[in-house]
């Protein structure tokens, strides 16, 4: 065992030697490889943590199946609904995120100088109109009925 150690010891001195020359002999040939070299590192380190995050997601998803597979059908059920919640809740933040980023990037004047009130106040009139056409599409109106007092 003593000497399977001494070899490993051996095997790691010369890899570190071989690696040291290596590296001298990069930098006698000039800065612009050791940059590439840094380059490449940088882009390899990149793309291993990629394959990282995907296996990691991979035995996630695969995990996350294992598991409903031994659900009963009232809990896949739940489980499912509240996905589905989850999902819709996503969405809606994600729409309002949107708006958010619409509006502050309009905050300064826009190219015809109208402020960013008056860019408000023309944005919710479209958006009125376009609620009023889709009233009108189908047969609906938007104004409210007068409710008319009973007499006695």
């Amino acid at each position: 065992e003593e000497a399977e150690a001494m070899t490993d010891e051996d095997q790691d001195n010369r890899s570190r030697e071989r690696l040291s020359e290596e590296e001298e002999s990069d930098s006698d040939e000039g800065s612009s490889s050791s940059e590439e070299v840094e380059e490449v590192d940088e882009a390899s380190e990149e793309a291993l943590v990629d394959a990282n995050k995907k296996k990691t997601r991979k035995e996630d998803d695969e995990a996350k199946e294992l598991a409903k597979l031994m659900m009963s059908k009232k809990a896949k059920r739940l489980y499912g609904r509240m996905q589905y919640g989850i999902a819709e809740k996503r969405a809606k933040v994600d729409i309002l995120k949107r708006k958010r980023e619409e509006i502050e990037q309009s905050r300064e004047k826009d190219k015809a100088g109208r402020t960013f009130n008056k860019q408000k106040v023309d944005r919710l009139k479209k958006e009125r109109r376009e609620l009023e056409k889709q009233y009108d599409d189908i047969g609906a109106s938007m104004s409210k009925k007068k409710s008319r007092k009973k007499r006695k």
